[in-house]
């Protein structure tokens, strides 16, 4: 059992251009440099009033510092105006 841990939550929008999901491959490849377990989730997210296909990537951590930089990549990667960032603090975890 391990404390002081968080569970970040991503959401990822859809690709500007063509309005789909990205590809699931792209978003493991991004996620895989920084964390050896992961979640990702399939979701339909809303932005301004419209649906749009998205990811939401749920990781157990205490290194927040590797979650802004994975965040700061898929921004850039994808071009993406922004990705929400959810943490919330966990009083155990057990793996």
């Amino acid at each position: 059992m391990k404390t002081n841990l968080k569970l970040f939550k991503l959401y990822v929008g859809h690709d500007n251009k063509t309005k789909a999901r990205f590809k699931e491959d792209l978003i493991c490849n991004l996620c895989d440099r920084f964390f050896k377990g992961y979640t990702i989730l399939k979701t339909n997210g809303y932005y301004l009033g419209n649906a749009e296909e998205s990811f939401l990537i749920e990781i157990v951590t205490h290194e927040e510092n590797q979650v802004n930089k994975l965040k700061s990549l898929l921004i850039n990667k994808l071009q993406q105006e922004s990705i929400l960032k959810i943490a919330y603090n966990l009083d155990t975890a057990e793996f």
